[in-house]
């Protein structure tokens, strides 16, 4: 949600981390759902890429992952052949 939120804002991975003043490292553990980071750091991009963490109603939470299991249906159309030749 973070990751979607960031490239619809059209910010770079770069531009958050300064913003949120993280490395840009930890943003891409962030976006990756890395449960070792910082809940601080999780709160302050989430805040400034505007996701909201606590609250949020189930129409919300279900387009997000209708969105999310579209992207990932996609990414295993095109990945699949590439993985998998011949299959």
């Amino acid at each position: 949600m973070i990751r979607r939120a960031r490239i619809e804002r059209k910010l770079t991975t770069q531009e958050l981390a300064d913003r949120a003043g993280i490395s840009r490292g930890l943003l891409q553990r962030i976006e990756k759902g890395d449960p070792a980071c910082a809940i601080g750091a999780f709160f302050e991009v989430s805040a400034i890429v505007g996701v909201r963490l606590f609250n949020a109603d189930d129409a919300t939470l279900a387009t997000a992952i209708s969105a999310n299991n579209a992207i990932l249906a996609l990414h295993s159309e095109v990945c699949s052949p590439l993985l998998y030749p011949g299959e």
